[in-house]
């Protein structure tokens, strides 16, 4: 499968918000890297897609259109109090698939199936069989800090912020 770009033009089968080139790019100025193999490194990017996609309830605002293939673009977006044009892929968007995918090549797994349960213990009480859990957070599963912190401006905020102006 090719990568198809969403430019913020609502593109028919688009799959990611940026290209293998561009991700390296993004990547080499880090000194990072995605695999050499172009077709490995554009799995990686949809694999990320897959990631980033998945926050569709936290992002700000609207798609654009209903049937529109990707969360983005979208309308009714402020980033930093400035209002995103509806045609307008947010760079931060991007930051984050390129940064999910290098994760990916390292080979974290983006959304690992943990049940949040590990037995800690067991023992046999009389005829009773007992099992003792460990539920800490979810085993197995992690923040992608550089990811979330890329995805913050985009997510709706919990309350609401109140402004004042000086006149």
């Amino acid at each position: 499968m090719s990568i198809i770009v969403e430019d913020g033009s609502n593109i028919p089968n688009a799959n990611s918000y940026v290209s293998v080139i561009d991700a390296r790019v993004i990547l080499n100025f880090l000194g990072q890297d995605l695999d050499a193999n172009d077709v490995t490194a554009e799995q990686q990017l949809l694999n990320s897609m897959t990631y980033i996609e998945a926050f569709r309830a936290k992002y700000k605002g609207q798609k654009t259109e209903r049937n529109q293939p990707l969360q983005w673009p979208r309308i009714g977006v402020c980033i930093d109090d400035f209002v995103l044009d509806t045609d307008v892929i947010p760079q931060e968007l991007i930051d984050a698939q390129v940064f999910a995918a290098y994760e990916f090549s390292t080979g974290v797994v983006l959304q690992p199936t943990v049940s949040g349960q590990v037995v800690q213990s067991e023992e046999v009480v009389g005829a009773v069989k007992v099992s003792y859990f460990n539920t800490r957070a979810m085993e197995g599963s992690f923040n992608l800090i550089r990811v979330l912190d890329s995805l913050n401006p985009l997510f709706e905020t919990a309350g609401f912020v109140m402004r004042g102006m000086r006149g």
